[in-house]
Formats: C-alpha cells, structure tokens, sequence
C-alpha cells in the first residue's frame, strides 16, 4: 500500500476484511477532544490534523497526519477519552480500525504485552498533557 512501510502494509492487509474505508471533506471534525474512543485510523489519501486549544482558546495543530499514517490509537489503547480534536485538513480517505477487532487482537496477546502497552500509552497520553499544559 502506497505510503505505509511493510509492516504496516502487512497489517493492515492482515486487517483487510474488517478494515471499512471512509472519506472526509477538508474541515470535516472526525472526532473532537473528550469524545469516547471507538476506533483508530490510518491515513490512504489526503491529510488529518491534530487540533488542540491553547489555554487562550486558540485552535493549535499539534501534528498533521499523512499517508502511511495512523492515528486515534492512544485513547483505543488505554480505553480513555480523546485528548484532541482530529480535522480533515483535506479531503481524505481513511482506514478505520474499530474498538472490537484490537480488543480481539489483544484477546490472543500476553497479559505483559497487554500490561506493556498499556502502560506505555499511558505515559505517552500523560506527557502530551503536561506539554499541552
């Protein structure tokens, strides 16, 4: 697949058949900060930006995400809230990977890898709060 690295490509070719694509019009939100998690995303076509407010009320992009890009996993990860807004900043088109088909995936993974990715989601979703802040 165009943009991804091969073990990317293998996965998400290993997900195919409950992979669903979707498409979003530049400034269309796919998700706003707090929203509950139910998927993540990986980027085929076009670009997404992370969206954030500064503590004046100011729209700030944290990062844009493109092709061969995946994003929305941290908060599926650690089963939490979204902790930024997500906007197509172009039209797009976008994998989605549901909530259900990664909580199977762990189903078949060790409770220390569990444990392990979990708790380094964690550390990541707490250190961008603290940079936010």
């Amino acid at each position: 697949m165009s943009g991804f690295d091969d073990s990317q490509a293998e996965l998400i070719e290993m997900l195919g058949t409950v992979l669903v694509r979707r498409a979003y019009t530049g400034g269309e939100t796919i998700f706003e900060k707090g929203d509950e998690a139910e998927e993540a995303f990986a980027v085929l076509k076009g670009e997404v930006d992370i969206v954030s407010k500064s503590a004046a009320g100011a729209s700030v992009v944290l990062t844009s995400v493109k092709p061969g890009q995946f994003f929305g996993e941290m908060a599926l990860l650690i089963e939490g809230a979204r902790s930024a807004a997500a906007v197509a900043k172009h039209d797009c088109e976008l994998l989605v990977l549901p909530r259900f088909v990664l909580d199977k995936k762990m189903l078949d993974a060790s409770a220390f890898i569990k444990l392990w990715i979990r708790t380094l989601a964690t550390r990541i979703v707490d250190v961008s709060h603290r940079v936010a802040r």
